[in-house]
C-alpha cells in the first residue's frame, strides 16, 4: 500500500465560494472598506469590511434581511469561505447594521469610487472615456399614493439643465 494514500475524505459542497472569495480579494474590497471606514474599538470580532463581504455574499444568494443573513453564515459554508472560517460565526445583526451606518456615514459613492478605481487597475480595464451619468429627477406634487391615472401625471418641474440657464 502507498505511503501517500489518504484514508479518511470529507467533502463539502461550497458552491461558488472560493470563486466569490478570489474576486473579492482581487477587487479588495475588505481591505479598502477598513482602510477608510474607522471600526469601533470595542468590536473585536467583524470589522466592518468583513462585515460588508457578508452582505455582499448574502445578496448573491439572495437573502436581503439582516437577520437572515446571520441564520445564512451559520447554516452555509460559503461564508466560511468568503471570510475567514472563523468570522463566518460572528456576523451578527447589530453588527451589519452597525456597518451600514458607517458606509453610509462615509459616502457611499465616494467608497464606490474607491474600490473602482482599484478593480480598474487591477483588472486593467481600458477607460479611456469615462461617462458619469449625473442625471436627476425631480417631481413635486401630490402623488395620491399611486392610486389614479392622475397620481403619475407630472405636472411641474424643470430639468436641472434648463435651471442653470
Amino acid at each position: 500500500m502507498a505511503a501517500n494514500v489518504i484514508k479518511n475524505v470529507q467533502t463539502q459542497a461550497v458552491g461558488f465560494a472560493p470563486i466569490l472569495a478570489h474576486y473579492f480579494e482581487k477587487c479588495g474590497i475588505q481591505p479598502i472598506i477598513d482602510e477608510h471606514l474607522s471600526t469601533d474599538p470595542r468590536r473585536k470580532v467583524l470589522t466592518h469590511g468583513q462585515a460588508a463581504v457578508a452582505m455582499i455574499t448574502a445578496i448573491l444568494f439572495q437573502v436581503m434581511q439582516l437577520y437572515r443573513i446571520c441564520r445564512f453564515a451559520s447554516e452555509k459554508k460559503v461564508l466560511k469561505r468568503a471570510l475567514a472560517p472563523d468570522r463566518a460565526g460572528t456576523v451578527l445583526d447589530d453588527r451589519l447594521a452597525d456597518t451600514l451606518d458607517a458606509l453610509f456615514a462615509f459616502g457611499i459613492g465616494d467608497l464606490e469610487m474607491l474600490i473602482t478605481r482599484h478593480m480598474i487597475q487591477t483588472f486593467e480595464i481600458q477607460s479611456q472615456a469615462c461617462h458619469n451619468d449625473t442625471t436627476s429627477v425631480s417631481v413635486y406634487g401630490d402623488a395620491d399614493n399611486n392610486k389614479t391615472e392622475e397620481s403619475i401625471r407630472i405636472g411641474f418641474g424643470h430639468s436641472k439643465s434648463i435651471a442653470a440657464i
